[in-house]
């Protein structure tokens, strides 16, 4: 049997790739997301995140910002409608977080309206001809996006009658999709990087076809069984192996890992002798693995800081609200110290992200942090005394328990069968 040793150039590699993916990712989260594969497999494994594309919050906000750009640049004037594809809370929604950081955004913020729904149009008077953008963070193939389309934009009378001019903006819109969208409706214009499906005949990132299908092998074996799906139509399960509907797509973003990404990459199922063990969790909340814990801990924090009057407790006479208010806020701190992405900590927290602009708000008149959401000094010193202080804290309580055990002295009512 074959011990898992890292070798010098697989070290030297797994090095690189970490480097590559913005240190969202460890060489010891590497080293353990290999033990999902066999050794001999290890290198393809490499291979594949070598061409892995991870997009930091600021790429995220860059993107968006490079797209909207561009549609405000053929729309000189009147409305802009934005519009989250899917339904409250999935992944488009929380992109119009990142989409409100972009300067185009403030610079034009008179001329944006958001549309929690497509039902809005109904209660809209609109006369005159319509600009209508529908926010995504990835196209893949394209069929979530046609789905909702004709499901919730073209059942809707009174969007469906008016005059308009319709875009997608996207961080990512995979080939295969936007031809997709095309088939359907050729006015429909694509604001996003477009990326070849990984292991197309044309454009793979593998390179020539010799080179790249036994990593598509790799991937396919491996990725068997990770992610299905029930037809809702047919009740039939279907496999995909290589990302939603075949995307064979190879990116994650900050916030999430789209499930148009390669299974192996994110699935976390339980397979026949062991469960896989993802590089980039799916589900933002698993970044947190015990968030109850979490939630636990952060009362104690938090009561820390209201007994130190860390917080200014004085600005509403609702006592409860302002202990809850100072609990999101150190909830935030300490979350963005782990460097999760806000819509992600939304998800953990249970928050829309209109209240996560407000504790940000209170957190920047407390001076916890600045004009651009970042930690400031104070913010910064804040969590180490509190971490410092809920240390002791905990230290101390478990001292207690121990000197209440020492202290106790039992006596058995028999000993050795005797009374």
């Amino acid at each position: 049997m074959k011990t898992s040793i890292i070798s010098d150039e697989q070290a030297t590699r797994i090095d690189n790739i970490c480097f590559s993916l913005k240190q969202s990712v460890t060489p010891m989260n590497v080293r353990n997301w290999l033990e999902n594969f066999k050794y001999n497999d290890w290198n393809y494994a490499l291979s594949v995140l070598e061409k892995l594309t991870y997009f930091t919050v600021s790429d995220i906000i860059a993107e968006y910002e490079t797209g909207l750009e561009k549609i405000t640049n053929e729309i000189p004037d009147g409305i802009i409608y934005l519009n989250a594809i899917g339904t409250y809370g999935k992944s488009g929604t929380a992109m119009l977080y990142y989409v409100k950081q972009t300067r185009t955004y403030k610079a034009l913020r008179h001329r944006m309206r958001i549309l929690s729904t497509i039902e809005e149009f109904t209660t809209l008077k609109l006369n005159t001809h319509c600009n209508i953008v529908f926010i995504d963070d990835i196209i893949g193939s394209g069929g979530s996006f046609i789905g909702y389309y004709k499901k919730k934009a073209l059942a809707n009378e009174t969007f469906k009658q008016i005059s308009k001019s319709v875009y997608i903006l996207s961080i990512v819109c995979m080939r295969e999709g936007q031809l997709a969208i095309h088939d359907e409706w050729t006015d429909i214009k694509v604001f996003a990087t477009i990326m070849y499906n990984a292991f197309s005949s044309r454009g793979s990132v593998f390179g020539y076809r010799r080179n790249m299908l036994p990593i598509r092998h790799f991937c396919f074996r491996y990725g068997s069984g990770l992610f299905t799906q029930i037809d809702r139509t047919t009740g039939e399960k279907i496999d995909f192996p290589l990302g939603y509907s075949n995307s064979q797509s190879l990116v994650v973003f900050a916030h999430s890992s789209p499930n148009n990404t390669l299974p192996i990459i994110w699935a976390n199922k339980q397979m026949s002798a062991k469960k896989w063990q993802p590089l980039y969790p799916r589900d933002g909340t698993e970044k947190i693995k015990a968030s109850k814990a979490f939630r636990n801990e952060n009362r104690l924090w938090a009561a820390i800081g209201e007994k130190l009057h860390i917080l200014n407790s004085a600005r509403t006479n609702n006592s409860s609200f302002t202990t809850e208010l100072n609990s999101r806020i150190i909830a935030v701190v300490r979350l963005k110290k782990k460097k999760i992405a806000p819509p992600v900590i939304c998800q953990i927290l249970s928050l829309s992200l209109g209240q996560y602009e407000d504790i940000i708000k209170e957190g920047v008149a407390s001076n916890i942090f600045d004009a651009s959401e970042n930690i400031t000094t104070f913010g910064h010193e804040l969590y180490d005394d509190l971490l410092r202080r809920a240390r002791i804290t905990r230290n101390d309580e478990v001292n207690r328990h121990v000197d209440v055990q020492e202290n106790f002295l039992y006596i058995p009512s028999k000993f050795l069968g005797k009374a």
